[in-house]
């Protein structure tokens, strides 16, 4: 059976509220089926960082100073890996221009995170 591999894009992976959500998901899901990795964009070591490797995921920084560099950054990077059937962005300024990244590339999956009563909508799916 292939891993089923979730992209999650963060800041950093440090202990604060979204991060510890999903390291508490990451820590009781079936590696054997399913695998977080994790698009940082800073080069510091995250709290987490150590975890993630330990659990089979993976940490993957890209670096710019500007939001846009990020995102084109970023779409370099998703357009090279075929294998992100799902897309979760947790960076609620920079969540349009993720989303905008992963309508252009066809993503299966996206989410977005928001801070509302219901914290996670899909934004869309085609295909499924």
């Amino acid at each position: 059976m292939t891993i089923r591999r979730v992209l999650h894009i963060v800041g950093k992976m440090d202990r604060a509220g979204a991060e510890t959500m999903l390291m508490n998901l990451y820590r009781h899901i079936d590696h054997s089926q399913i695998q977080f990795d994790f698009v940082t964009f800073t080069d510091e070591i995250g709290d987490y960082d150590a975890e993630i490797i330990a659990l089979g995921g993976r940490v993957i920084p890209i670096l710019a100073g500007h939001s846009l560099t990020r995102m084109l950054k970023l779409k370099k990077f998703l357009k090279q890996q075929s294998d992100y059937q799902i897309v979760h962005a947790h960076m609620l300024l920079n969540n349009a221009f993720i989303l905008w990244v992963l309508k252009v590339l066809a993503c299966r999956i996206a989410f977005r995170t928001l801070i509302t009563p219901v914290m996670v909508k899909p934004i869309f799916s085609p295909n499924i």
